[in-house]
């Protein structure tokens, strides 16, 4: 109904103020947090735009809004003209559109269950059901609206190259598609930007070449090998970029590191209500502990209290981080309970011991799973308290010793951006077309 009373206009409009008519580049990113600085480094491709720009080459990059309770005063502070052109995708589009995708998303939901009417056998037709089920989701119009939207950006822009964050999110497939329906000839380059984990499935196969990527870019050497044994990309060239989020390890450690420990969720609401139980848990078992909460720029620990009431009064040794940089939540930390935060790879290069908190039952969504030290898993308040009991009784020494290796692995695992590779790419496909 949103659609009906506030119509969004034609995202291709939301440039009109751009003097440039073609755009090299079109970057598909993410606005994350309510709080994000306009001016500040894009949170996925930092300052890649303006590297490309001093080669001379213009981009575009348009950011999904995934950013809770934004006005449109505050979303119109991120669009910007030039050479590097920003804007934010809107939420919906007119109410015309909006109903078409419906229209299109049930009629694939109603083709999916008349396919396997007719079959007796119960697999089938529970797999059935479940894609239908997920035909219908506010997940699968907001792919088929960014369909829409990329479409219209590449044939008003007429960009060579197209970049998406690379996760297994079938909204990224679907741009590749609609770019391509565009400009057969157009550079789609997947950026793998975090971690992997066990059954990382969606971005290791192979759906065609309208929908798979021309290029995979890495953030590490790990990730790197582990995509280039996948089968399904084995035609598909596989390099390391990196990460500008790659943090500036420090030396410096708070003197009182040995009694606090962080506490890292991923931007889910379900994996943040895991991790806050467990650490309220140990905060009042284990009083001489201070837990920090640090949560995702998506999902603001504010918003939760005010959905949580159990989260609006903390234990007296709980609190919310108040440090601008996770490098400085690092540097006063000795621990980090987690489960699937990618951050968990640079709380191991900052010399804190991640500490894994697992489900009855679950699969494990570990982006540590091959690592093999220095790394706890825990599932009760008690083993994590033995954990933190035997390290405050090590000797630095050996804490050091202990950590070398799980270092080792995380500097290939994310390395510093190397913008030369990226330049390389697109020099040679705008050459060619």
């Amino acid at each position: 109904m949103r659609s009906l009373w506030s119509p969004m206009k034609d995202s291709a409009q939301g440039l009109v103020q751009s003097p440039v008519q073609q755009m090299d580049v079109l970057f598909i990113s993410h606005l994350v947090s309510a709080q994000a600085d306009p001016e500040s480094a894009d949170f996925y491709y930092g300052n890649l735009p303006e590297e490309l720009a001093s080669c001379g080459l213009s981009s575009l990059v348009a950011l999904q809004d995934h950013a809770p309770h934004t006005r449109r005063s505050f979303r119109k502070q991120f669009i910007r003209g030039g050479t590097t052109s920003r804007m934010v995708l809107p939420r919906w589009t007119t109410f015309s559109q909006e109903c078409r995708l419906v229209y299109r998303a049930r009629l694939s939901a109603l083709t999916i269950l008349h396919a396997v009417a007719a079959d007796g056998a119960s697999f089938k037709r529970a797999v059935a059901l479940e894609a239908a089920r997920h035909a219908t989701t506010g997940s699968t119009i907001a792919s088929l609206r960014l369909h829409g939207a990329v479409k219209r950006l590449c044939a008003r822009f007429r960009p060579r190259a197209l970049f998406v964050t690379w996760e297994g999110h079938a909204w990224e497939r679907l741009a590749f598609h609609a770019a391509r329906s565009v400009n057969p000839n157009i550079q789609c380059i997947g950026y793998q930007h975090t971690v992997l984990f066990p059954r990382s499935h969606a971005l290791k196969r192979s759906l065609g070449r309208v929908y798979d990527p021309d290029v995979i870019l890495t953030l590490g050497d790990v990730t790197r090998d582990v995509l280039r044994a996948s089968e399904g990309l084995r035609d598909i060239p596989i390099m390391t970029y990196g990460s500008h989020r790659r943090l500036t390890t420090s030396n410096w450690r708070a003197p009182d590191a040995s009694t606090r420990c962080l506490v890292i969720p991923e931007g889910l609401e379900s994996e943040c209500l895991t991790l806050f139980d467990f650490a309220v848990k140990a905060a009042t078992r284990m009083p001489s502990m201070q837990f920090v909460i640090r949560t995702h720029p998506v999902l603001p620990f504010s918003w939760l209290a005010s959905r949580y009431q159990r989260f609006r009064i903390l234990p007296v040794n709980m609190r919310v981080s108040d440090q601008a940089a996770i490098i400085d939540d690092f540097a006063q930390s000795d621990w980090a309970l987690y489960r699937g935060s990618s951050a968990a790879v640079h709380a191991v290069l900052a010399g804190v011991r991640p500490i894994y908190v697992e489900r009855p039952g679950e699969l494990p969504i570990d982006p540590l799973f091959v690592l093999k030290g220095w790394r706890h898993r825990v599932a009760t308040v008690e083993e994590f308290g033995a954990v933190v009991a035997i390290d405050q009784a090590m000797a630095s020494e050996d804490r050091r010793r202990e950590w070398e290796p799980a270092r080792t692995f995380c500097d290939r695992y994310v390395v510093p951006t190397n913008p030369d590779i990226i330049q390389r790419i697109l020099t040679d496909r705008i050459r060619q077309c």
